[in-house]
């Protein structure tokens, strides 16, 4: 068993009574059990964990550390999907300057557009894995609730219009159809991904580092607000091929469409 002072760390929001044992509502770290009523120096009677890990407030050097491992692989599948995305446009870019290669290359980049998706989707998913240790202490509508239900809302959205466009006819009514989910699509990654910012600027003071925190605020504004400008152009040009677009043409301007929020 870990061994505690009959103290609690300056600020903590419960305290000991004469038996050394939690007088308020205090989460298990690991399993989101309420410890009230356990003596500090115990262990979770659920999950075994020491009490000692729930103690130190929101410090992440005490947090629950599979959950750090998940929010790091989340972290790091994002920062994949990111350099992937990069990559497919700069070889979307060297080989549509092939002659004859503008179909093959609209097919491959949307078949691989997929694949980026799909990783961005797992790594949203990870990334806003629940801290056991808060448990009922989260709000309904936290950052980081709010993040999860608008990204994966907003990938859900991006996969259906590119799927639609690419077993689809390039008709009017369609095309209409794909660039009104797109928009919706949007505003939900941006708001996600203001969200998201948020929850990041949150774990950053959970370390404690502030000067990442500010920096975090920085980009929470800043990406949003540009990534809205982008994708909003990216849509204006879109709609010049509505009267009249090909198969080929409504591939490439899916991609552009996929490619904004992603």
């Amino acid at each position: 068993m870990t061994q505690l002072s009959q103290s609690l760390p300056v600020g903590f929001a419960t305290s000991l009574d004469d038996q050394g044992r939690l007088t308020g509502d205090l989460a298990c770290r690991s399993c989101g059990y309420n410890l009230r009523g356990i003596h500090a120096s115990g262990e979770c009677p659920e999950c075994d964990t020491s009490v000692g890990r729930s103690v130190y407030g929101d410090s992440l050097q005490y947090c629950e550390p599979r959950w750090m491992k998940s929010v790091a692989r989340g972290a790091n599948l994002l920062l994949c999907a990111i350099v992937l995305n990069l990559f497919l446009r700069l070889a979307l870019a060297v080989l549509v300057s092939s002659v004859g290669l503008a179909a093959v290359v609209d097919h491959g980049a949307t078949i691989l557009m997929f694949v980026i998706v799909a990783i961005q989707a797992a790594g949203f998913w990870l990334a806003t894995m629940p801290d056991p240790g808060l448990g009922r202490l989260e709000t309904a509508y936290s950052s980081r609730r709010i993040a999860r239900v608008a990204l994966l809302t907003s990938i859900a959205l991006n996969l259906a219009t590119m799927l639609l466009g690419f077993l689809g006819t390039a008709d009017q009514a369609l095309l209409i159809s794909i660039l009104g989910i797109s928009l919706v699509s949007i505003i939900m990654f941006v708001a996600g991904a203001f969200a998201l910012l948020n929850y990041g600027r949150s774990i950053a003071l959970r370390i404690p580092d502030r000067k990442l925190a500010s920096q975090t605020r920085v980009v929470m504004w800043g990406w949003p607000i540009s990534l809205a400008v982008v994708s909003m152009t990216s849509q204006i040009a879109a709609w010049a091929p509505v009267l009249g677009a090909t198969s080929t043409s409504l591939e490439t301007m899916l991609f552009g469409i996929a490619g904004s929020v992603t």
